[in-house]
C-alpha cells in the first residue's frame, strides 16, 4: 500500500499454528511462579533484556524461577555471555536454560511468557501462548502489538525494568490476568488457525482461477 498498490485489492492472511496442539494442553499445579523465554539464543532476541528483568522479578517476587527455552548452538560466544550474565546477577538458582524441547512441555507450568526481541515479524511463540492460555509481555516489534491488542502487555524493546513490572502485574493481579487470557484465546483461536487460513487460501487461488481468461490471453 505504502508503494501505491490500491488498498481495496490488498488484504492479508496471517501466518498460523496448529491451534489444537495448544489449546488441549491443560495447566500443571506448580510451586511459585515460573516465567518463560522461548527462542533462540541469539542477539536479536535480546535475551539479555530478559535476564536482567528476571532479577528485577526475583527481587520483588522470591519465589519466581525463569526458563530459557531453545536452542543454544547459533552463537556460543552469545550464549556464554548469558551464562555469564546469569552469574553476575546471582540467579544461577533461579533460572533453567532447557536448551532445544518441545515448548508444548512447558507452556503448562509457565505463568507468564516474555518475548525480548529486538526486530520480529509475525511471532508465532506470542499467538501459542495466547492458545495455551499463557499471557504474555512482549516489546513492542513487528506484528506484536496487533497481535496481542489490549490482551497482553507490551514495552519498549530493551527495557527491563518495564518487562519486569508487566510481569509482576501478571504474577500479582489474578483477575486482571484472567481476563487478558480468556480474551486472548479466544481471539487468538478465531484469527490463527492455522486450518482456515490454508482455506482461505484454497478459496483466494479458486476464485482467479475460476475467472474467466480473455480470448487473447489462452
Amino acid at each position: 500500500i505504502r508503494l501505491g498498490a490500491p488498498r481495496e485489492k490488498c488484504s492479508v492472511i496471517p501466518n498460523g499454528i496448529r491451534v489444537s496442539d495448544f489449546a488441549s494442553l491443560k495447566r500443571k499445579p506448580h510451586p511459585g511462579y515460573n516465567v518463560g523465554f522461548i527462542g533462540r539464543m541469539v542477539p536479536i532476541k535480546d535475551v539479555k533484556t530478559f535476564i536482567m528483568a528476571a532479577r528485577i522479578v526475583k527481587d520483588r517476587l522470591p519465589d519466581s524461577h525463569f526458563y530459557l527455552i531453545g536452542p543454544q548452538d547459533e552463537q556460543k560466544d552469545y550464549f556464554q555471555q548469558l551464562k555469564i550474565l546469569v552469574e553476575n546477577l546471582e540467579l544461577q538458582d533461579a533460572v533453567t536454560f532447557t536448551g532445544k524441547v518441545d515448548v508444548k512441555e512447558y507452556f503448562p507450568v509457565l505463568d507468564v511468557l516474555c518475548l525480548s526481541s529486538i526486530k520480529e515479524a509475525q511471532p508465532l511463540t506470542v499467538i501459542e501462548a495466547m492458545v495455551a492460555g499463557v499471557p504474555v509481555v512482549a516489546t513492542r516489534v513487528g506484528d506484536v502489538p496487533d497481535i496481542l491488542q489490549s490482551d497482553g502487555i507490551v514495552v519498549p524493546p530493551k527495557s527491563p525494568g518495564k518487562m519486569a513490572e508487566g510481569v509482576v502485574r501478571f504474577l500479582t493481579k489474578p483477575r486482571f490476568r484472567e481476563q487478558c487470557v480468556h480474551r486472548a484465546r479466544k481471539r487468538a483461536i478465531a484469527t490463527y488457525d492455522l486450518d482456515k487460513l490454508i482455506e482461505r487460501y484454497r478459496k483466494l487461488y479458486l476464485k482467479y482461477a475460476e475467472t474467466e481468461v480473455p480470448a487473447w490471453q489462452e
